[in-house]
């Protein structure tokens, strides 16, 4: 019976792989085939292996990243493919030398050309496969050098090809894990302050700085979409605005050393001792909710933009999830005030320094939130500094 539950497991686990994998399987196809076809019709060789083979590996590597990383590894496919050839006819395929002569001049020419690390391994190890498996064709200018081109060049075009699911759809999945990991840093700030444990606190200030590789991928996925949203041409209309997520990444950015500012302080005040607020918990734990709504917000306005692409005819729909954007949006800015009158209500001349400094930085990070939303800073500044109650009078 454990066996059965078992290997029941492993087929459901297969199949839930396979089904993730389609998208890359269909564009792996699309790319080999069109190479292949390609080097038979345009380059003149009837059997261009390396068209295919480039293409695959660029695609491989590249599927999902920056339109530069797919050039390094297009360039060093076909850069590896050139030196080895030119190497080969005069050394030897298969002689120690012509191995040597390859993996040097091949990490030369990479370097001259001011690739990375990608551009020089990629390169090397294709010129070492076709120096090593492959006798020359004996041409001036080898074939396999122009198959490698156009198996990269396919492979990039195919990358860009809407087969997969939207950027900003992939660039909501990429950033959710920010959100949801600076809320639960929140969550046990505010725990540990409720429960006046400072190793708690110190756990907590701990995992804020464990935030930031999770920001810096929100950063990098925000640049594939963009950039994926650029290059692909075939698109029925024009990519959704990535302004959002853009303004949200930057601001994430300051909110999370705000929150780690935030967690330091808390455990500082437990350190000493002092006094902790009920309304200086409550703050922190409204706080959390913020930064969870404006992650909702996001992702609903994700979902607005999608739907308005499938369903351009149904109307009761497309209004229905306008007002779950807005009402998204709503709730986002309402945790983030809230958050800050609480924080206020906190504020009284026993307050110890370390107390102050939560205040001010719930107020800092309440800032960041309503910013990454697009709200105006002016406006944010005015209705932060009126919550705190020591808003210059206007007239």
């Amino acid at each position: 019976m454990g066996r059965l539950r078992a290997a029941r497991s492993w087929l459901t686990q297969g199949l839930r792989r396979l089904r993730d994998s389609v998208d890359a399987i269909v564009e792996a196809g699309l790319a080999a085939t069109v190479a292949w076809l390609l080097g038979v019709h345009l380059v003149g060789n009837d059997r261009p292996f390396f068209a295919p083979a480039a293409a695959l590996i660029v695609l491989g590597v590249t599927r999902g990243q920056r339109i530069r990383r797919a050039l390094d590894i297009w360039v060093g496919v076909a850069v590896g493919v050139l030196t080895a050839d030119v190497i080969a006819r005069a050394a030897g395929p298969t002689s120690v030398w012509s191995v040597v002569a390859v993996t040097v001049l091949t990490l030369s020419v990479a370097a001259f050309l001011g690739g990375g690390v990608i551009l020089m391994v990629q390169g090397a190890v294709s010129a070492i496969y076709v120096a090593v498996t492959t006798p020359t064709d004996g041409s001036l200018v080898p074939a396999r050098f122009f198959d490698a081109l156009v198996g990269g060049a396919v492979a990039i075009a195919v990358n860009q090809l809407p087969l997969r699911a939207d950027p900003l759809t992939e660039l909501a999945d990429e950033s959710s894990p920010v959100f949801e990991r600076l809320a639960d840093v929140l969550d046990s700030v505010a725990a540990a302050l409720k429960a006046e444990d400072h190793d708690a606190a110190r756990q907590a200030l701990d995992d804020a700085r464990n935030v930031d590789p999770a920001v810096a991928a929100f950063h990098d996925a925000v640049a594939v979409a963009e950039e994926s949203a650029r290059l692909t041409i075939l698109r029925r209309r024009r990519p959704p605005s990535l302004a959002a997520y853009s303004e949200a990444a930057t601001k994430m950015d300051y909110a999370v050393r705000n929150v780690r500012v935030l967690a330091r302080s808390a455990a500082m005040l437990l350190r000493l001792g002092g006094p902790v607020s009920p309304t200086l918990v409550d703050a922190t734990s409204q706080l959390a909710e913020a930064v969870r709504a404006l992650g909702g917000y996001l992702t609903a306005l994700v979902g607005e933009q999608a739907g308005a692409h499938r369903d351009r005819s149904t109307r009761t729909r497309a209004r229905t999830t306008a007002l779950q954007v807005e009402s998204a949006r709503a709730d986002a800015h309402r945790s983030a005030m809230r958050a800050v009158r609480l924080a206020a209500q906190a504020l009284s001349p026993e307050q110890t320094l370390p107390a102050v400094m939560i205040v001010g930085q719930v107020r800092s990070a309440a800032v960041d939130l309503l910013l990454g939303m697009g709200l105006e800073f002016d406006e944010v500044m005015h209705a932060t500094d009126e919550a705190l109650g020591f808003a210059t009078d206007d007239t």
